[in-house]
């Protein structure tokens, strides 16, 4: 009767095999490899805006339109480009008033004013110039910012790297494996990839306080750092003694 047995080995190696070469004259090693590594972000994404509140829907819109008008102007200005910047939001709606705490079966709810609000999302691979841009729109009306992100360019360039680096260190332990127990790597039996789908490789800053940013006197310090990539991968060999 065939027999088989398991000998595991440190980082994640697995070796096993027959009782006898002339019984199972191949066996299988399998072994894993991972690779994080840390990218500078090379690109950025915010979305800058205005929340206006008048008594009309009409003064409410017009308030806005001219303050964004302001923002678009001076965004450009300084060097964002029309591609770069996007309307991602126009809205007006009305405000009502609260509902009191002891209210009649009489009561409805009147509209006491009208918001509007009106956003750009700015998405570029100038990195240094977000700061700068944040502080030049808030100088002119901007009062809401939201999703700064920074993220990769290119994240499946990156995501590569780690895989290549994943892959090579799971040959080396394959290859320590199999010369610690005496046998030969014949070939790749399966080799896997986890986690191919590299996006989304980004992180989000928060925490900016708008009221102390539109006061400043300069652009805020926003540093994007480093993107982590990771990658893992697992080898399986034909393996004979």
């Amino acid at each position: 009767m065939k027999r088989r047995f398991f000998i595991w080995l440190t980082a994640g190696v697995l070796v096993w095999g027959g009782a006898s070469a002339a019984e199972i004259p191949l066996g299988e090693l399998s072994v894993r490899g991972e690779a994080t590594i840390y990218q500078p972000a090379d690109k950025v994404e915010f979305e800058i805006g205005v929340d206006v509140v008048a008594q009309t829907a009409a003064l409410a819109l017009a308030d806005n339109s001219d303050r964004m008008a302001r923002v678009r102007s001076r965004l450009l200005r300084e060097g964002v480009t029309g591609e770069e910047l996007q309307t991602t939001r126009l809205t007006v709606e009305p405000v009502w008033e609260p509902r009191p705490r002891q209210v009649s079966p009489e009561w409805t709810p009147k509209i006491v004013s009208y918001r509007a609000r009106h956003s750009f999302r700015v998405s570029s691979t100038r990195v240094a110039q977000v700061g700068p841009w944040i502080h030049e729109a808030m100088q002119v009306g901007a009062n809401q910012l939201s999703a700064l992100r920074f993220m990769l360019s290119e994240p499946e360039d990156a995501h590569n790297s780690a895989i290549a680096l994943a892959t090579q260190r799971a040959i080396a332990s394959a290859q320590a494996a199999a010369q610690a127990a005496d046998v030969t790597l014949v070939s790749i039996a399966l080799l896997r990839v986890d986690g191919t789908n590299p996006a989304p490789l980004l992180k989000q800053s928060r925490g900016l306080d708008m009221s102390v940013m539109s006061a400043a006197s300069t652009a805020p310090p926003i540093d994007g750092g480093d993107i982590e990539v990771h990658a893992r991968v697992e080898i399986s060999y034909v393996i004979k003694p």
